[in-house]
């Protein structure tokens, strides 16, 4: 028995190798023998070539875009207009230069007898008076973090005596070796690092960033045979990993960040960890916005997977390290968290040291033995170098170590101190202003600033012609501040607030003013163009498009949020349309009838609380959707649903299709369960959409029952305990409402859901979504309009509102039916009591009816003021 068992294991592994050989010796049966190897040869070679294709380092997506682009620019009409507006952008630039060094002679060759020192003094004072920034009194985020002539006058003199040393001979410069060996030690106490932390000075925070990248990737090819490394890390990550990467031939995984506090998406990070994964980042704080990741939760990701952990405090490192002691206590980020091996912070912005120092610390000794290069077998003897320079600045040095000793302990906690303390003013004050907001909860001294009512480019612009240099952001558009040492002079931080104060209440007179030519940019000018030189939109014949150079993730979310309307209007109709098809041209027709039969045997299923899907609640998908918008799901400190209790929510308004609340309460993306323990929600709709076939499955998924009244009784009576009835009490007549910046909603007319809560004692509980009129506009149909009249009749036959709704296409931002990229927040007020009346008067219910009214307004008028542009001119009108 075991032998013939045997051999059928051999037929089952056989057979198939059989039956393919056969097919190729039938194929080539005729063929003449230059043919077979012909054929043979051009399919290996195309193998090859399909393999190399796949199995290059820049991903398909990327090749093609290049292949668009560089087909695109063979277009006549798009190959003029880009040399047009690069020659214009090109002379601008140009033209710029020539205003900033007014017009200076250029010094391209040797003077033939070398200048005096008093000519080359004037010369420099010239060169270094060019500019119209006034930086010495604050007047520019970053850039400049310390400035006394005090210090100035000891670095003069320490660069003096170390001007020509080089660490590369530390047998000529043992000294400079040891001052380079104490700023290193005391940037890794000020980390926590134990007796094993070690490190390295570098020239900038690009080349400490450099050097982990160089670490990890050597030691994960050493240690576990990695041959495709890949970095793991947010997208608000410091350009310079990038540039590590193009550098190191190393890949590079972005993970977003959340739109709501500008942090890493820990669960998308997460996912993106493979086993080419040679090191995770997180940022404290990041450039663009200030914020600072978990590293709590990304350490516990190193140690669970075993990756190392780089922490990039390039910028704010010698702030965070003094910030507990000045008062103003952080998360943990540094070598006390187990998973954290390496950390990045330059000396030369809050360390206020000369430009051109920064360090890069390491846990252990193991992983700096990898960032080091030794040559062994060069002619000119044993060569080893522990950064990217041989030689090095011990100028730069000295200096460091030298300005580390002059501040002291004291000294930097003083300057902390004050620096916070200036920001935090700044950002309080900037939060009090209509029209614009801030990205995150800055977490250190950077303040990032946008605007969902102007383009933020032109609050930078106007700031500019006032002397103020800012910094600019994209994907989305903002610009930042980041305060220094500078800004805490007096008069300082008041002037940039009320230049700003005014400048904002000026571009609001006109808030839909273009701005031209923009581009975020950090350091140096850098554009590259595809198809135009402005970031944001580009106008063809009136209509807007989008940019070109989107991330693929905003893309994925405008797809997301196409997806989801297009299947909520048509999933229906598509159902149906199956379904006939099923019957009537496929011999499957007798599946159709059985699951119509199904259809209505199930048919209460929808009035007996569903039968949802965490599946199909968690797609990953709605995580897209939700941050399209972005969507949010709030809470009010008073709004405690107790568990043991059944709740009537009734949404405001409708909208076009309750994108808020079906974000909140039918997916589970939007954190209900944390807000809400205990309780479970359920989304009302129409009941016809549970005879729509296969659709109906899709909503039943998601959590939604019928808004009927069987519905809500089975809902909210003594069946259950623990559930949240969620009901859209305006309905489809008040979609013909919807309009940008109105919140009008039905309610006068509606008592039956007061009758229904008096019946079960349920507490009415008030529920608005900001924003959800703005995701839509649409045709004009005046109250008493033909179009009008003829909308009422069909809703009134078919229960759904007709309307001809505006808003956005996938590439272009006039006309569409995706929703608009605008906020919304769904508002979960403090639930109103009710007393169980069995058989209500219309007098009672005319009193709940009166108090609820009155509790939504309250509501209303309370939160309106967070998430509404202009509060005070916004009301809300109940018909």
């Amino acid at each position: 028995m075991v032998k013939v068992y045997k051999i059928c294991n051999m037929d089952l592994i056989c057979l198939p190798v059989r039956s393919l050989k056969a097919v190729i010796n039938s194929n080539f049966a005729d063929k003449e023998p230059w043919q077979i190897v012909t054929i043979t040869t051009s399919s290996v070679l195309a193998s090859v070539w399909l393999w190399d294709f796949l199995c290059q380092d820049e991903s398909l997506l990327t090749r093609g875009k290049k292949t668009v682009f560089k087909v695109a620019r063979l277009i006549p009409s798009v190959k003029r207009r880009l040399d047009t507006e690069m020659e214009k952008v090109s002379n601008g630039f140009i033209r710029d230069v020539e205003e900033r060094t007014n017009n200076m002679r250029y010094i391209t060759s040797l003077p033939k007898d070398g200048f005096n020192n008093d000519k080359i003094m004037e010369i420099l004072n010239g060169n270094l008076n060019l500019g119209h920034y006034d930086w010495k009194n604050g007047q520019v985020s970053g850039s400049i973090y310390f400035y006394n002539q005090g210090l100035i006058d000891l670095i003069t003199k320490v660069y003096g005596l170390a001007s020509y040393t080089n660490p590369l001979h530390p047998d000529v410069f043992p000294g400079v070796c040891k001052m380079e060996a104490e700023v290193v030690k005391i940037a890794a106490n000020l980390f926590h690092g134990d007796s094993g932390a070690c490190g390295t000075m570098t020239t900038g925070g690009t080349e400490s960033i450099i050097m982990a990248c160089k670490a990890y990737r050597d030691f994960a090819r050493a240690t576990r045979g990695v041959r495709k490394p890949e970095i793991v890390m947010p997208v608000t990550a410091h350009t310079g990993f990038d540039k590590a990467a193009q550098y190191l031939g190393l890949s590079v995984k972005t993970v977003p960040v959340d739109p709501a506090t500008m942090k890493v998406d820990l669960r998308a990070m997460e996912k993106a960890i493979s086993g080419n994964t040679v090191m995770l980042v997180g940022s404290a704080p990041n450039f663009p916005y200030g914020t600072m990741d978990d590293i709590e939760s990304i350490s516990f990701l190193g140690v669970k997977y075993n990756i190392p952990v780089h922490v990039d405090a390039c910028l704010g490192g010698f702030l965070i390290v003094f910030m507990e002691d000045a008062g103003y206590p952080l998360p943990p980020f540094d070598f006390r968290l187990p998973g954290v091996t390496s950390i990045s912070a330059d000396t030369h912005k809050y360390g206020f040291a000369p430009k051109g120092s920064s360090v890069i610390l390491y846990r252990e000794m193991k992983y700096r033995h990898h960032q080091y290069t030794v040559t062994t077998d060069w002619p000119g003897g044993v060569y080893g170098s522990p950064t990217v320079g041989g030689s090095r600045a011990g100028g730069i040095i000295a200096t460091c170590w030298a300005t580390m000793l002059h501040f002291g302990n004291d000294g930097y906690i003083k300057a902390t101190r004050d620096i916070i303390h200036t920001t935090h003013y700044i950002e309080k004050q900037l939060r009090s202003m209509d029209g614009i907001y801030i990205f995150g909860k800055p977490a250190t001294s950077v303040i990032a600033l946008g605007s969902k009512v102007f383009d933020i480019y032109r609050l930078s612009d106007s700031l500019g012609k006032l002397g103020w240099n800012l910094n600019t952001l994209q994907f989305p558009s903002g610009i930042h501040i980041c305060v220094t040492h500078m800004h805490t002079q007096p008069g300082v931080a008041d002037k940039f607030i009320n230049d700003v104060k005014k400048e904002v209440t000026e571009i609001l007179k006109n808030p839909s003013e273009p701005v031209e030519g923009k581009m975020a940019i950090y350091g140096c000018i850098v554009f590259c163009i595809y198809f135009t030189p402005k970031v944001g939109t580009m106008n063809i014949l009136g209509i807007k498009f989008a940019p070109v150079n989107i991330p693929m993730r905003r893309r994925l979310q405008t797809l997301a949020a196409a997806t989801w309307i297009v299947t909520l209007i048509g999933g229906g109709f598509v159902g149906l349309f199956l379904m006939a098809y099923i019957l009537i041209f496929t011999r499957y027709y007798w599946l159709g009838l059985l699951y119509i039969i199904w259809i209505y045997y199930d048919k209460q299923t929808c009035e007996l609380g569903g039968r949802r899907s965490k599946w199909v609640r968690n797609l990953g998908w709605w995580h897209l959707f939700r941050d399209y918008f972005p969507a949010k799901l709030v809470r009010t400190p008073d709004a405690d649903l107790d568990p043991s209790r059944n709740y009537l929510l009734c949404c405001f308004p409708h909208g076009l299709l309750c994108t808020g609340p079906f974000c909140s309460f039918a997916t589970d993306v939007c954190g209900w369960d944390k807000l809400f323990p205990g309780m479970t929600p359920y989304m009302l709709t129409l009941g016809l959409h549970f005879n729509r076939p296969f659709f109906r499955e899709f909503i039943f998924g998601l959590g939604t029952c019928s808004a009927s009244a069987v519905s809500l009784d089975y809902l909210l009576g003594d069946s259950g305990t623990g559930r949240a009835a969620v009901l859209p009490v305006g309905g489809a007549a008040e979609s013909f409402y919807c309009r940008p910046g109105q919140y009008r909603i039905v309610l006068k007319r509606r008592r039956g859901f007061v009758k229904l809560a008096l019946r079960n004692g349920a507490p009415l509980v008030p529920v608005i979504s900001f924003g959800e009129t703005d995701l839509f506009n649409q045709v004009e149909n005046p109250e008493g309009s033909v179009l009008r009249k003829l909308q009422e009749f069909l809703r009134k036959v078919t229960g759904i509102a007709p309307i001809m709704f505006i808003g956005r296409g996938f590439f272009q931002y006039n006309f569409g039916l995706v929703p608009r990229r605008s906020p919304v927040t769904t508002v979960v007020g403090p639930p109103l009591e009710v007393e169980r009346v069995q058989n209500p008067t219309e007098e009672q219910i005319t009193e709940l009816h009166t108090k609820f009214t009155e509790h939504l307004i309250k509501l209303f008028e309370q939160e309106k003021y967070k998430y509404v542009e202009n509060p005070e001119k916004t009301e809300l009108i109940i018909e």
